[in-house]
């Protein structure tokens, strides 16, 4: 009998556990490639096993369909299309990424599939997860000291700094080219925009008005280098600590721009365009602080609804005291920091044990949760409801992905460093919560 598994290097999974790559091009990186072992039972050495690249597919969980042709995919390559098992019967090869990767924000996944051969026969396959790396981008920063700047003067000569880190795992990913380009908008186009559409000034806008009036007026300039509303470098590549910089020129026109960088060894599956990463720039002022209100609706009698919200609660470790309340009533409409969490009574749908279907509605099946759990560990009942409950809610701001309570199977509450919302979606929650300071 034979068996396929894949090892991210440092990650031992079995081939029916989701497992995940780096998506890119270059097998000097361990996190661009994943090990790939067949195994016989019983332990046959000698013999030679094939491997072969099955083809692609994309999944996109907020349609809920699966593709298995994607425009524009590039396979990934196999280290060797053979290998000859050892003395505990097993023959590994490795599976070096191609540049497309999943995009976690939008909900598209997308995975490379591998063939195990015997003798000419398929016996096993795999299908391995492209993720791409974590992207850290700070701007508007002093080109000397890299702290913020509050400010920059339209003179003609000023500059300020970008930079950008690429980590996967933690692991920072050098040489990767990285191409700039910024928006510019004048006063008088956002402030003509903001009257036309609202009726008032553009500064006297909401927050999420003044970013809906950037997200649909056209900018006066997009590009790289204008003498009038400034310039900045069009490529630079990541160094060894992963970071790539980039230096803009302020031209002589005031008024409001918009960076963005797109990663040029990385191709991101999406429905549209490229992610943009825009700062709007203008006199300080004072952020709406929301509180997370949680409505949970309570549990049958093998759990305890207070120890279930004290796990929930632990996995905002960023969200000060003051700003995490729980309400009595059910909410009929939830604004975008209100949710409810409530009770599905039965077994969960191909015993998963819970499900998001809006702020409105994050079920937790505590039934399943039992019947799964229930001769393992019946202390640990209620921390896993409030783990799948702060789950669910996170997927109103994030896809799954590693290290983070976004993982997949998370009741199955794998080691502390899972069980907490990782810095990528803290961020998230930020912007809906806003500062967290």
């Amino acid at each position: 009998m034979l068996g396929v598994y894949a090892n991210n290097l440092n990650d031992m999974v079995i081939w029916t556990t989701l497992f995940s790559l780096f998506g890119s091009t270059n097998p000097a990186l361990d996190v661009c490639r994943t090990k790939i072992t067949a195994t016989t039972q019983p332990p046959l050495p000698g013999i030679k096993i094939d491997f072969k690249i099955a083809g692609h597919k994309g999944e996109d969980e907020i349609k809920d369909e699966i593709y298995y042709t994607i425009e524009g995919a590039q396979p990934g390559s196999l280290t060797a299309n053979s290998a000859i098992t050892d003395t505990s019967g097993k023959a590994s090869v490795y599976l070096i990424s191609s540049e497309d990767a999943s995009n976690p924000d939008t909900q598209l996944y997308y995975y490379e599939g591998v063939k195990c051969l015997y003798d000419g026969i398929e016996i096993d396959s795999v299908w391995v997860r492209y993720d791409p790396p974590e992207y850290d981008f700070e701007i508007f920063l002093d080109p000397e000291t890299e702290e913020p700047l509050d400010y920059i003067i339209a003179d003609g000569k000023s500059k300020m700094m970008n930079r950008l880190k690429i980590t996967y795992n933690s692991t920072p990913i050098p040489n990767h080219t990285i191409k700039w380009k910024f928006k510019f908008w004048k006063y008088e186009t956002m402030d003509n925009a903001s009257l036309k559409k609202y009726g008032v000034h553009f500064d006297e806008l909401s927050e999420d008005q003044q970013e809906d009036i950037l997200n649909t007026t056209k900018p006066d300039f997009e590009g790289t280098d204008s003498p009038i509303y400034g310039s900045i470098t069009q490529t630079s590549k990541t160094d060894s600590s992963g970071i790539a910089k980039s230096t803009y020129t302020v031209g002589t026109e005031p008024g409001f721009i918009e960076f963005w960088y797109e990663e040029r060894s990385i191709k991101e599956s999406k429905r549209g365009s490229w992610l943009w990463d825009w700062l709007l720039r203008k006199r300080e002022r004072k952020k709406e602080k929301l509180k997370l209100r949680i409505y949970v609706e309570d549990p049958p009698n093998e759990f305890i609804k207070e120890e279930v919200i004290k796990h929930l609660r632990n996995s905002f470790p960023f969200l000060p005291k003051d700003r995490f309340e729980c309400v009595n009533k059910k909410f009929t409409t939830c604004k975008k920091n209100e949710f409810n969490i409530t009770y599905h009574e039965g077994e969960g749908m191909w015993k998963e044990c819970g499900h998001y279907w809006s702020n409105e509605n994050c079920e937790v099946y505590y039934d399943q949760i039992y019947v799964n759990y229930k001769d393992l560990s019946n202390p640990m009942l209620n921390k896993r409801a409030g783990k799948v409950a702060a789950h669910e809610m996170g997927h109103s701001i994030s896809g799954h992905h590693e290290k983070c309570v976004m993982i997949p199977n998370i009741p199955d509450l794998p080691s502390d460093k899972c069980l907490q919302f990782c810095k990528r979606c803290e961020k998230k929650w930020e912007k809906i919560l806003g500062p967290f300071d």
